[in-house]
Order: structure tokens, then sequence, then C-alpha cells
């Protein structure tokens, strides 16, 4: 289960200034993935499912310029988006009593957030009509980090484990 989204913003309250963009880029980046990485593939499954690609989330950032309008929102749920569906997936987190060929975990999960959240597409799209909400007279992060957290909840997991014939078999499972 994700902690609360306060978590997250007193985590990005926390970053220190820079004025070296990359390292700033790299220190957010690494913020945001250690928040999403704690989340769990349903009730019955366990921290760790999604380990979020920062060098992809990195790589949409390093080439957007400063803004002073809203147009962050796109660049930061693209690359919310690309870090998630680069992602790592991490199979036998998820246990699901009818997988019972040998164990009750998703060993036969794919390894890829594309290829494993069915929903990516509809999480992007509540990530950014949420963060429509953060803006800079009202404490813009805590709306970010309860969109971003919103935006990770959202995602839907295709997990799939062994049927007791040993055929594979998938259950789709809410993020948690």
């Amino acid at each position: 289960m994700l902690t609360p989204a306060s978590t997250l913003n007193s985590a990005i309250l926390a970053l220190a200034p820079s004025d070296d963009k990359g390292a700033a880029i790299t220190a957010f980046v690494a913020v945001i993935a250690e928040y999403m990485n704690q989340v769990q593939g349903g009730s019955d499954g366990t921290v760790g499912i999604l380990t979020v690609s920062q060098s992809a989330m990195y790589n949409v950032f390093i080439t957007q310029a400063p803004v002073a309008d809203s147009s962050w929102i796109n660049t930061f749920a693209e690359a919310w988006y690309q870090g998630v569906a680069q992602g790592t997936i991490t199979p036998g987190t998820v246990t699901n009593s009818a997988w019972s060929g040998g164990s009750t975990t998703d060993t036969e999960t794919q390894s890829t957030g594309m290829a494993v959240i069915a929903n990516l597409a509809t999480a992007q799209a509540l990530l950014t009509s949420e963060l429509a909400a953060a803006t800079y007279g009202n404490n813009p992060a805590l709306p970010f980090a309860t969109a971003v957290r919103d935006a990770t909840l959202a995602c839907t997991f295709t997990c799939i484990g062994l049927d007791s014939s040993s055929n594979p078999q998938s259950v789709q499972i809410s993020a948690e």
C-alpha cells in the first residue's frame, strides 16, 4: 500500500535547490521513483511489483526548458508514463489462491510495465487531469503528490500464475 501523498509531499519539499539541471532532475526523479516503487499489486501483493525506470523519466525531463505556464503538466505526465512503461515488473510479488500449479505467486508475469499495466494510458490521463490542481499559489507539492499517488494507484497489473495443470492464468489486480 502506498503511503499517503503527504509522504511524497514532504520528500519533494526536502529536495535541496540546485543550479545544476541534471543533478536537480536526478534528485527529483529519484524521489518520485522511490515513492512509486512502494506500490503493491492488490491486497495480496507485496511491495516491489514495480521499479520505475528513472532513466526513462530523466530522458523526458532533460530535454525540456523551464516554463512559467501549465505546459509542464504534459511533460511530467509523459515522463511518468515513460518511467512506468519502461519500468521493471517483479514477478513473485502477487499471490492468488487460484494459482496452484506449484505456487500461488505470479511466477509467469512479464517483466516490463508496458506489458503488465493494462490501463497505463488511463492512469496517465488521470495524472494529467489532477495535475491541473498543482498551481504556484496552493502549496503545489501536495496537489502534485496527490496526483502522482492517485495515478499510481489507478494502475491495474495483469499478473500471471500457473493453475493446477501448470497452465498460465492471468488476473488483473489494481494497485494498492
